[in-house]
This record gives structure tokens, C-alpha cells and sequence, in this order.
């Protein structure tokens, strides 16, 4: 097999029946849909998540595409799941598909002959999403690298400055990589800074694969200044392979959890901004921690 699609999910069933009917279409009007198969990590959901799998798990064997599942007892974390979807998976690459993303028709047979034409270790397509949709492309055109260097450190940076988890195809590695002992919400970057740096091999390709839903801003749930945890990661990736010296030429910046909060929550309250309820409380626990550590004295 060469592609698994692995789907990380939780507590999202009638979301993850619109992706899995989707997909099932699209797979099954693929020209390469021999080369393909599904598996889905249901992270602890408490849900009819399983219901959904279960029932879709028979739509996909009867139409002739393999079909795996597994399923946690408890929420292991986000990165947890990523993990599990690329561990899980038996091809020799992996599509992670998120759960409230679209797939874009003619995705998987562009993502199979970009693996057969170049046979990378890792590819990241454009995801068509504000501010990078299809009227202002992030990836421009077509560009491999067979290993990565200072020189052409522009490899790492469009993954990190814009890390979509559904923009994101990495080949099963024959080392063993390291997991991030953290649950930090980047295993995705972490398992693609990796595959780069030890095998190289990128390619960048302007082939839009998904879209999220109109109203993903509205499920956005994480506090703004979730960069500083990608910080660490990229840091912890880049240790672990000796290549720390490159961490100064991505110039990433970190963000001010403070000023961010206030930032959003004045956002917010000005009728600008959409937050769930703990994340509201989390921007609230961030400014009060500032100001009880004396900022204001």
C-alpha cells in the first residue's frame, strides 16, 4: 500500500461522518485508489464517534479500500493522536487528514503522483484557508530538496510559519523517530522537521488538497499564543538531530502571552473575535498571572 489517510479524532461525530463520506467518494473516484488506505484514531471519544467509524469501516471495505481503526480508552492529547495515526498506519506514506477539513476532488491522485514522481520524504501542499486560499497562494510553484542546509532553510520555514496538519504528507521512516515526550500540539511538525532533516527530500507543491469548513474560526481552541509551543518543539527536533544551529536562521519569533491576551480578549469583547469559554478563561488566567507577579507595581 502505498498512502495511508489517517484521520485523528475526537469527540467530533457528525463532523467526522462528512469527512469519511467524502473521502469514501473521493478514494473511490481516484485513478489510483488500489494505492490507498484509511485508518482513523478515535481519541477517547466519548461521543457516537465509534457508531460513526463503525458504520463507515463497512462502507469502506464493501467499496473495496482498507479499513482501520483503533480507539483509546481516555483523551490522550492531541499530538498523542497524531502519533497513534502515524504509527498506526501500514503504507508507506501518511495523508493526516484532519477531521473538519474538506478534501479538495483530485487531492489523492495529486498526492500519489507527486509521491511517484518524486518519492519524498515529506510534502507540504497549500491548504486553501485565509490568509493563503486560492487568491493568494502560499506555495507558488513546485520545489524539492534533496537535503536541507542553511542554504535553502526556506525547506523548514513554510512548514513552521504555516503549520496546517492537513497540508502535510510525511513517509514512513525507516529510523526510529523520536516522539515528543509533551503534549505540546505540533507532533505533526515534529515528525516532518525529522524525516527532513535526517533523510531530506522535501517537496513543496502549490496543489491545494483541503479547505475548512466556513465557520472554523468558530472551533478554533487554543489560546494565540500556541507559536510558543511550536518554539519548543521545533527547538526539541532540531536538538535531537544536531542541528540546533539552524534554529537562529528560522528567525521565529515568540509571542508575548500577555500582550496576545489582552490583544484577543479586547478583540473579543469589541465584537471581533469568537472564543469558546476556556479559552476565554485561560487569556484571563494569563493576564491575571501578570499582573499578581507585580507588572503593575
Amino acid at each position: 500500500m502505498k498512502l495511508t489517510i489517517a484521520i485523528p479524532t475526537y469527540n467530533r461525530a457528525k463532523r467526522l461522518e462528512k469527512a469519511l463520506f467524502d473521502l469514501c467518494h473521493e478514494i473511490i473516484s481516484a485513478t489510483n485508489k488500489l494505492d490507498v488506505s484509511v485508518f482513523v484514531s478515535n481519541n477517547g471519544s466519548m461521543d457516537d464517534t465509534e457508531a460513526v467509524i463503525m458504520r463507515y469501516r463497512k462502507l469502506f471495505i464493501e467499496s473495496g479500500i482498507p479499513f482501520t481503526s483503533i480507539f483509546a480508552e481516555s483523551n490522550q492529547g492531541f499530538d498523542a493522536n497524531i502519533i497513534a495515526c502515524y504509527t498506526g498506519s501500514n503504507s508507506e506514506y501518511v495523508w493526516f487528514l484532519s477531521d473538519d477539513d474538506n478534501i479538495i476532488a483530485g487531492a489523492v491522485d495529486a498526492i500519489l503522483d507527486d509521491i511517484k514522481k518524486h518519492h519524498p520524504s515529506v510534502i507540504y501542499y497549500n491548504h486553501d484557508q485565509k490568509p493563503y486560499d486560492k487568491a493568494q497562494l502560499y506555495i507558488k510553484e513546485s520545489e524539492y530538496f534533496d537535503q536541507i542546509a542553511d542554504k535553502n532553510i526556506i525547506a523548514l520555514q513554510k512548514i513552521i510559519n504555516w503549520p496546517k496538519l492537513t497540508a502535510l504528507v510525511i513517509r514512513k521512516s525507516e529510523n526510529d523517530l523520536l516522539m515528543p515526550t509533551q503534549d505540546l500540539g505540533f507532533a505533526h511538525v515534529s515528525l516532518a522537521l525529522q524525516c527532513g532533516l535526517t533523510v531530506g527530500g522535501v517537496l513543496h507543491s502549490p496543489t491545494f488538497t483541503a479547505y475548512p469548513d466556513d465557520d472554523y474560526k468558530e472551533h478554533i481552541d487554543f489560546v494565540p499564543y500556541i507559536g510558543n509551543n511550536l518554539n519548543k518543539v521545533i527547538r526539541w527536533a532540531l536538538q535531537a538531530n544536531n542541528k540546533m544551529f539552524l534554529y537562529d536562521l528560522l528567525a521565529i519569533p515568540d509571542i508575548d502571552p500577555f500582550i496576545s491576551s489582552l490583544n484577543t480578549l479586547g478583540a473579543y469583547y469589541r465584537g471581533k473575535h469568537t472564543l469558546s469559554l476556556p479559552i476565554k478563561q485561560e487569556l484571563w488566567k494569563t493576564v491575571h498571572h501578570k499582573i499578581g507577579s507585580g507588572w503593575l507595581k
